[in-house]
């Protein structure tokens, strides 16, 4: 399967082995596709597809030749070139969602009498076909709309190309430079394209028609650069080398590059040929003016009077619209009137009620924002009636106060219902200090304070609150953890002596209490609803005791339980150590807990062995159908022989372990050979009888 990039969104396209369209998955756009029978063309593809949805169009158009070398007959490649020489950059459609073309550099020539275009239908499959007079039908509408838009603008004397942001979105010193040029040229009555202010009211539009009809109609165009990237970024270098090709076939159109602190030999190739402007020179900014009017000649003085007679009945129409609420025309005529009349008072008024949809001062309280910040309120500063200026700006802080009141009502309704309703307990620390922040924001504002107090005591008490719940948590933990500490050296010593003297005999009631004590803690842990997190635990020590009561007890013989033992449940002693100090600091008194409480009933277990003789009765009678005889006088003494039922022996003493753990009674016997051994016996186990 081929991969190629999308054409219309830059997404990854996955397509089928001689097929010559594909839907892209990302924008869902039906597309046609080359057909590429090695890397080398699928490289160039998406090396020039990339430049083109750059903006960058002279440099893709070179590669797309460049395949039509090693392909005379791609069809997608001839199309390519049509899309590079219209600019084509498709855009999603916000009401459609579909990607749809707009064009970037505008021809005079329709689409359809491009020959690449027809070199494209020519060599197309049947499918590509149908696409491609799709999208040329499309591209054509857009093509016809745009130079109508065109037509309507009046014609330029200059066009200044510079950049106007850096890559950080900042505005360049080149745009601040090219602000004086464009100043100083409209005070000679030139005019003049310069894009800040030019295209200032198209926002919203597209700006290609205008930037269009301003490449075709300027005598002069003027390339400002103080950056040699400055002068290839790619809608920078879209401009002049537009104009280039304009001007090869109009002999009087005149390109000026200007730049400032580069080499000038760091300019275009394409430059090589014209006469070049050092900005820093002394007096550079005069020459470049007086080079111009030269060339563009004065302003007509008789275009002035006619001027002048088309504003006052424009100013009417501007009015007639504002008063019927038609604010997009309203705003239209007041271009117009500005393009005719540049500092006209009425216009700029007439602008800003439009940007606001109202037709009076006294209208604009109703807007419910401020517009001080609004190009078009600063431009009626600048041009407009002084005198009106003095009421705008008390509405505007009429506005400000009323937008400051609605959000103290705001805040405070809001912090009163909070209140009331008490959906405060459900409230973290942090919301409480939020609520607080806004309530502090609003000064005093009815009985504000009083609630702001109420807030910050809710605040501490919230607190508190965790703060014991926190201490209850750390006391639960503790003894928990502690606790599984206490039974892991039980058991353990338990088991290694199971192993090492390889007994089957044990106190029944131990693992009884063991498993008793499992099923409290399992049961405390399940009720435990009001830290649940601490349920978790709890349920968890629960059954991990419990199966290791299940494990370890029957003492059946074998390295793999005690092993099991060990491996588990020390992994289960770092796991709930983890769960302790997750999120906080090692409590190193967790640690201290466990051995000041722990090793003690080890050493007891251990060590409390006491031996004591009483009375011998003359010889014992096996009853149980075999009995181990050990060399010790303890269920962990080393298994040495085995009796059988019915056999009798002397019994050499009578011995009781008074250890904890073991309430047999041990009888001394001599057997195989004066061998010396202990047999036990109970109350609940009569291995054993005595007989007297």
């Amino acid at each position: 399967m081929l991969i190629l990039k999308c054409k219309m969104c830059g997404g990854n396209l996955n397509v089928e082995e001689g097929a010559t369209i594909c839907t892209c998955e990302y924008c869902g756009t039906t597309q046609t596709i080359p057909n590429i029978n090695e890397d080398k063309i699928r490289n160039l593809y998406d090396r020039a597809n990339g430049l083109r949805q750059n903006g960058e169009f002279d440099r893709a158009l070179g590669i797309y030749e460049t395949i039509l070398l090693e392909n005379p007959a791609d069809a997608e490649a001839y199309w390519s070139l049509v899309l590079c020489r219209y600019g084509i950059e498709y855009v999603e459609d916000p009401s459609t969602k579909r990607m749809v073309p707009t064009i970037n550099r505008l021809q005079f020539v329709s689409i359809y009498d491009d020959q690449d275009y027809k070199q494209a239908i020519g060599h197309a499959t049947a499918l590509q076909k149908e696409i491609y007079e799709e999208e040329a039908k499309t591209i054509n509408d857009i093509q016809k709309e745009t130079l109508l838009i065109s037509s309507k603008e009046k014609p330029f004397d200059v066009f200044i190309c510079y950049k106007e942001t850096d890559e950080y979105g900042n505005r360049t010193k080149d745009s601040e430079k090219c602000y004086e040029l464009y100043d100083s040229l409209t005070k000679e009555g030139l005019k003049v394209f310069f894009a800040r202010i030019t295209l200032e009211s198209k926002l919203g539009s597209e700006y290609e028609p205008y930037i269009f009809a301003a490449l075709n109609s300027a005598r002069v165009m003027i390339v400002f650069g103080s950056n040699e990237k400055y002068f290839n970024a790619p809608w920078v270098k879209n401009e002049w080398s537009r104009y280039l090709n304009i001007s090869k076939k109009n002999p009087e159109k005149t390109l000026i590059p200007v730049y400032e602190n580069i080499n000038p030999y760091d300019l275009p190739d394409e430059f090589s040929h014209l006469q070049a402007q050092d900005y820093k020179k002394i007096g550079a900014k005069q020459d470049i003016v007086r080079g111009i009017i030269k060339l563009v000649g004065s302003k007509n003085k008789d275009d002035d009077v006619i001027d002048a007679n088309l504003v006052a009945p424009l100013i009417r129409r501007m009015n007639n619209f504002l008063s019927e609420r038609d604010f997009a025309s309203a705003d239209k005529y007041a271009e117009k009137i500005l393009d005719i009349d540049p500092e006209n008072k009425e216009a700029y008024l007439g602008k800003f009620f439009a940007e606001y949809n109202v037709n009076s001062i006294n209208e604009l309280i109703t807007v419910g924002k401020p517009f001080i910040y609004s190009q078009n309120y600063k431009n009626l500063v600048k041009y407009g009636d002084s005198s009106i200026i003095p009421e705008l700006e008390q509405i505007n802080n009429k506005i400000v106060f009323n937008n400051e009141l609605s959000r103290k009502e705001e805040i405070y309704n809001r912090a009163t219902i909070i209140k009331n309703d008490s959906s405060y307990k459900k409230m973290s620390v942090e919301e409480l200090c939020n609520v607080i922040k806004d309530l502090d924001s609003i000064g005093i504002y009815n009985d504000s304070q009083e609630l702001l107090k109420w807030y910050e005591d809710k605040r501490k008490s919230v607190i508190a609150t965790n703060k014991t719940k926190k201490i209850v948590k750390n006391i639960i933990l503790s003894v928990s953890v502690s606790f599984a500490f206490i039974y892991l050296m039980l058991n353990l010593n338990f088991g290694i002596k199971s192993f090492l003297h390889f007994s089957d005999v044990y106190n029944t009631n131990i693992p009884l209490i063991y498993l008793s004590i499992s099923f409290v803690i399992i049961l405390f842990g399940l009720l435990q609803f009001t830290y649940k997190e601490i349920s978790f635990y709890f349920v968890l020590i629960g059954l991990v005791m419990f199966g290791f009561t299940c494990i370890i007890f029957p003492c059946l013989p074998g390295l793999i339980f005690v092993l099991l033992f060990l491996g588990i449940f020390s992994a289960f002693l770092i796991y709930t150590i983890v769960l302790v100090i997750k999120n906080r600091k090692f409590n190193v008194g967790y640690l201290l807990l466990f051995l000041i409480i722990g090793i003690p009933f080890v050493i007891h277990n251990t060590l409390n062995k006491s031996y004591t003789n009483k009375k011998t009765p003359s010889y014992i009678k096996v009853s149980n159908l075999y009995v181990n005889v050990r060399k010790e006088p303890s269920i962990y003494g080393k298994h040495i022989y085995w009796i059988f039922k019915g056999e009798e022996y002397d019994v050499l003493s009578r011995v009781t372990n008074d250890s904890w753990n073991d309430d047999y009674t041990w009888y001394t016997i001599s057997f195989a050979n004066g061998l010396i051994g202990y047999v036990a016996s109970s109350n609940d186990a009569k291995y054993v009888e005595e007989i007297k």
